[in-house]
């Protein structure tokens, strides 16, 4: 089997268990859009892409390239994978709007934006990105997020 085509049959597989899983979340009587429903749509998404993947490595055929962690693309992966899970172990010491600026910043640098020259852009796509998505999680819809235990 190809290396996509069983990739792609595996996240079907889980894409389907989740999906299966996420009718067994409980619906209010009153309320007609349960909480269901938006994990409902991107797990249908998920597992029809993942479909797609299959389908794709069947048609391909085999891939010839290897893996190699001297190759930049697979390091890129690494790194962003590492930094997300800093990310995420950082949100209940930082909080949500520092640990998300220091995630946005430190992603952008991995992709590749370095220099000096890039450094106000970064900045500003930190700040905006964990601004945004406090005003809009926080502030719009009322959640709670992190606050941080440290500051």
């Amino acid at each position: 089997m190809y290396r996509d085509a069983g990739v792609g049959i595996v996240l079907t597989l889980l894409g389907g268990l989740l999906l299966w899983q996420s009718g067994k979340i409980p619906t209010p009587p009153f309320v007609p859009i349960g909480p269901a429903f938006y994990p409902r749509i991107i797990l249908g998404v998920f597992v029809l892409l993942t479909l797609a993947l299959v389908a794709s490595g069947l048609v391909r055929g085999p891939s010839v390239r290897t893996w190699n962690f001297a190759d930049r693309r697979y390091r890129v992966i690494i790194l962003t994978f590492v930094v997300f899970g800093l990310y995420a172990l950082s949100l209940p010491w930082l909080g949500f709007p520092l640990s998300t600026f220091l995630f946005t910043v430190v992603v952008q640098w991995v992709l590749g934006r370095w220099g000096w020259q890039s450094l106000p852009g970064v900045l500003a796509v930190g700040a905006g990105t964990a601004y945004g998505t406090y005003l809009v999680f926080e502030v719009y819809l009322k959640l709670l997020l992190p606050r941080g235990t440290l500051f």
